[in-house]
């Protein structure tokens, strides 16, 4: 797995707090569904598919979707005010490359998100332009994106954790990556610094999203979700 690195310096973070407001691990049957309570899809007529729960291996799978327009799946999470810093923890596995998936955080009720135009800070894993595996990209203002990891290799049981800290004074986030299980952050992880949002938030932010267009949907799914996670502040533990 090849990083490609834009740091200036470690912002100021903690390694052992594991305070957060928000941990998911997805172990929790919901009754009646096949999802945990809390996600929601988004008010749009395309759909990802599939999405499930695989409650045995507690992970949540999100497949594709071929439309060009985005579908998804959101979940409101507690709010992050505007004036202060948090962090949004993620551990993730490819299934395979044909993924053009986004994650990010909105200050859009979950209800009411409808596309990527909603989220105010969001990275995407999409097929490399490379050919080979997966990148990971940052998105910018204007619709733009940038990579800022190349060729990830899908494998069966491999995770990753992603960190996502955001910055609602300077209206920036950067971006921690490292192969899940193998500790807390560190600035060798830091593979994206002050990267400005999508827009500048005008309210508190309080949404997690995970979005897809013009994607595969392998009944093994695209992408496995497995451990989310908020926090006030720069926290890069594991939760």
């Amino acid at each position: 797995m090849k990083f490609i690195y834009a740091i200036i310096f470690l912002p100021l973070c903690s390694i052992t707090s594991l305070a957060s407001e928000l941990y998911e691990d997805f172990s929790t049957k919901c009754k009646g569904g096949e999802l945990p309570n809390g996600w929601a899809p988004m008010s749009q007529s395309a759909r990802i598919t599939p999405t499930r729960t695989d409650w045995d291996a507690q992970v949540l799978v999100f497949g594709g979707n071929r439309s060009d327009d985005l579908a998804g799946w959101v979940r409101q999470v507690p709010m992050l005010n505007i004036g202060e810093v948090g962090t949004y923890y993620f551990e993730f596995s490819l299934q395979h490359d044909q993924v053009n998936h986004y994650i990010g955080i909105s200050s859009t009720l979950a209800k009411a998100m409808k596309d990527e135009s909603n989220l105010k800070a969001s990275v995407i894993l999409r097929n490399s332009s490379s050919g080979f595996g997966v990148d990971l990209l940052a998105a910018l203002p204007d619709g733009k994106s940038s990579v800022i990891s190349a060729n990830m290799e899908p494998a069966e049981g491999v995770y990753y954790s992603m960190w996502l800290v955001l910055d609602t004074v300077a209206f920036t986030y950067d971006v921690y990556l490292k192969e899940a299980g193998t500790g807390a952050a560190s600035e060798d992880d830091l593979v994206a610094k002050g990267v400005d949002f999508n827009k500048i938030a005008k309210r508190d932010l309080q949404t997690v999203a995970v979005m897809s267009k013009r994607s595969s949907e392998l009944k093994s799914g695209a992408i496995l979700l497995k451990n989310l996670a908020f926090a006030k502040g720069c926290q890069l533990n594991r939760f």
